[in-house]
């Protein structure tokens, strides 16, 4: 199963009163309220409880799981392999995905607003039109013939991913807005 969370770049949330969570195909989550990155003030807030919720279920089944991006770690106690390119952390093994090659492979992959940014940079001077679909492919590749991947991305960030979802080019995926 191939699963895409999409929401919109710099998503503004106004969350107040007693407003605790929020529901997404009939699952009921808690927003994530956390000092880490101001949580609250933007899409962390849904993207990790739906991502934390899925990793969790899986982990407790003892599935081998791989994290792209090093988001979980800052909120939570794992012990699954992340695989993160420049962010330098206990256990974060720092390489490119696309270059990443383990020996197994994983039962459930995520990846939280990182995707879009393989290849990507207008910081950097990088821009690779093709690397968010390279990406998306290293991820097929990685994952069991019966394992998940589950990831978010943004639209309105990266013209180029856009246009991938626009023409619904990532075949079998699942999406949710």
């Amino acid at each position: 199963m191939f699963c895409v969370f999409i929401h919109r770049y710099r998503w503004g949330f106004q969350i107040g009163g007693n407003e605790r969570g929020f529901h997404e195909k009939a699952k009921i989550y808690e927003y994530l309220y956390h000092d880490y990155d101001a949580t609250w003030a933007g899409e962390r807030t849904v993207e990790i409880p739906i991502i934390w919720e899925i990793v969790k279920e899986q982990s407790s089944r003892g599935a081998k799981i791989l994290e792209v991006g090093n988001f979980l770690l800052h909120y939570f106690n794992s012990n699954h392999t992340v695989v993160d390119k420049f962010e330098r952390w206990s256990g974060v093994i720092n390489e490119d995905i696309l270059s990443f090659n383990p020996e197994e492979k994983f039962d459930l992959i995520v990846s939280i607003s990182t995707t879009e940014h393989i290849g990507w940079s207008l910081k950097r001077g990088v821009e690779d039109h093709e690397s968010f679909s390279k990406a998306v492919a290293k991820l097929r590749m990685l994952l069991n013939e019966e394992g998940q991947n589950w990831f978010t991305v943004p639209i309105g960030y990266n013209p180029h991913v856009d246009e991938v979802l626009r023409r619904a080019a990532l075949n079998d995926a699942e999406m949710f807005l």
